[in-house]
Order: structure tokens, then C-alpha cells, then sequence
């Protein structure tokens, strides 16, 4: 009985477009039977017709992805984290590639979220890793399409601004400024007041505001960013944190010490 009945469930969800259901949503069908439905969902799984990626979180196989064993992570990650319980945003790399950056996919699905951290997902050759940050903003999160639904993204500036912050999670500080040149021609002007909105450390607005200039050629969204720090407490800093060199030649406007040289940039 409960094997029929999950069937039904699993193909009824998919019917709706749906790929992911919780171990809540199934027990209220079948209260009583707790023990023989978790058997059911075993058998789901050995068969390849489920993958439980958190315990009681569970994604759908459908047909055209049998052979690779598991859905693409957009297609599961917005019902993901309402499951957690948890606000997020696909943001750095992964976000970077939404927006067009195609030569920057990254092998995992990068999520920003609020502390605590979670532990990274790695299923079926499919992993999402969570980067936290103390409260998530709450300007420059737009939504995109996907083959489920809509998943938050952070915009092409918001991305940008978050990978200057956490450029340790993009491959390091050149690799940023290549993803950024691709982002550019997406910044918009319209949209630089509201996120400055959000917090940001100030010597990541000065790093960022100092690319635009030069070498992203986009001075409107320079202009705009160096106006707002101009009612702030600005103190110099190196361009890149995990460059070895601290010293170099320093930018006044932006207060930025040139410690790596752009022109290595290919």
C-alpha cells in the first residue's frame, strides 16, 4: 500500500513540474505507516528514482536524467532552502554564469546564506556550497527562471561586490577581475543606489569602484560608488588581500594600493 501510494505521489508531483518533496509532506498521507513508507522510499532510491540530498529532503529522477542519476542543483535549490529554513541567493561564480559570464561555470552551485554556515552538499555528482554571511542584503536580489520555477540571484552588481569580498571562494583575486570584465557590460547605473543600500565592507566598495574605473571602463558606476564614500571614513588598503606584495604605488582618489599588476592580466 505504500509503495502504490508513493508512486503515485512521486508521479503526481511531476506531472505538476515538481522535482523535490520532504519527508513531512509524504508521512501526512500515511501517518500510520511511517515504517513501511521509509521502506518505500528506499526502494525508490535503490531504483534510482529518488536521491535524498538532506535527511528528509528528497529530488526526483525523471526519465531524460536517469543516466546522469540526479537533477542540475537550480532545479531543486529554492525548495532546498525553504526546507532549511534559511534566506539565500545564488551568488560569486555561479551567479557570474546566470548572467552570462559563460566561461566562468563553476563545478559547484555557489549559495550565499546567513550564519551559522552549512555544511556543503556533494550527491550524486552534483554539490552546492554555502558561503554565510551576518544577514543577508536585502537590495540587489533579483529572480531568474529556471526549468522548476525561480531561484534568487544576486544582480550583475551585487555579484560583482560579493566576489571582491569573497574572492577566496572564486579562485582567487585575478580570477575576480576576469569574471568582472565579463560581468560589465551588465552593470547598471540604475541599480548602484540600491545596492549600496546593503552593508559592504568599505574597502570592498573602494577595491570595486577602483576596478570600474580602470581597467572595467565603467566610470558612471565609479562615479557613483566614490560619491558615497565620500561620507565615510576611508583608509588605505592593497588591491588584492591575497596578494604576496603589500606595497605598491597608491591610488588618492580611491585610496587603493596597487599591489598586483592588472597588465598580467590576459
Amino acid at each position: 500500500m505504500a509503495y502504490n501510494y508513493l508512486d503515485r505521489f512521486v508521479n503526481q508531483l511531476q506531472s505538476h513540474g515538481r522535482y523535490s518533496f520532504t519527508i513531512h509532506e509524504v508521512e501526512e498521507g500515511f501517518p500510520r505507516e511511517k515504517p513501511a513508507l521509509h521502506m518505500a522510499l528506499k526502494r525508490l532510491m535503490d531504483k534510482r528514482r529518488l536521491v535524498r540530498v538532506r535527511n528528509g529532503f528528497y529530488v526526483i529522477v525523471p526519465a531524460e536524467y536517469a543516466g546522469q542519476g540526479m537533477l542540475p542543483a537550480l532545479w531543486f535549490v529554492d525548495a532546498l532552502m525553504s526546507f532549511l529554513k534559511k534566506p539565500y541567493y545564488v551568488s560569486l561564480l555561479s551567479a557570474a554564469a546566470l548572467h552570462g559570464a559563460s566561461h566562468q561555470q563553476p563545478q559547484w552551485l555557489q549559495v550565499m546564506t546567513e550564519k551559522p554556515p552549512i555544511r556543503p552538499i556533494e550527491v550524486k555528482g552534483i554539490g552546492i556550497r554555502f558561503i554565510a554571511k551576518n544577514m543577508l542584503p536585502e537590495k540587489g536580489i533579483i529572480q531568474k527562471k529556471t526549468e522548476t520555477g525561480y531561484v534568487n540571484v544576486s544582480s550583475p552588481l551585487m555579484t560583482g561586490l560579493d566576489l571582491i569580498q569573497f574572492e577566496r571562494h572564486a579562485g582567487g583575486f585575478f580570477r575576480v577581475i576576469e569574471v568582472l570584465d565579463e560581468l560589465a557590460e551588465t552593470f547598471k547605473e540604475k541599480d548602484v543606489k540600491a545596492v549600496l543600500e546593503n552593508e559592504f565592507p568599505i574597502s570592498v566598495l573602494q577595491r570595486f569602484g577602483y576596478l570600474c574605473d580602470d581597467p572595467l571602463n565603467c566610470p558612471e558606476i565609479a562615479r557613483f560608488i566614490h560619491q558615497h564614500l565620500l561620507h565615510v571614513k576611508v583608509h588605505p588598503v592593497v588591491l588584492s588581500p591575497s596578494g604576496s606584495d603589500r606595497a605598491g604605488k597608491i591610488d588618492k582618489k580611491w585610496q587603493v594600493i596597487q599591489n598586483i599588476n592588472l597588465e598580467n592580466i590576459d
